[in-house]
């Protein structure tokens, strides 16, 4: 029984852990994102902002 728990709580961990990476980046993206759309202007922001999307999506 000891086993099993220690390897639940180990398996627990490192979902939590993934899902906090996967929001931090997710969230750095998307601020980089709307960081470079502010700074590029608003006439160029719609076709970089999906290409940006597009990048981050396949990279």
């Amino acid at each position: 029984m000891g086993v099993s728990i220690v390897w639940l709580e180990f398996w627990v961990l490192g979902f939590l852990v993934v899902v906090v990476v996967v929001v931090i980046v997710c969230v750095a993206r998307w601020l980089g994102v709307l960081l470079f759309c502010v700074h590029s202007g608003t006439t160029t922001s719609t076709s970089t902002t999906s290409f940006i999307i597009v990048m981050n999506r396949y990279a």
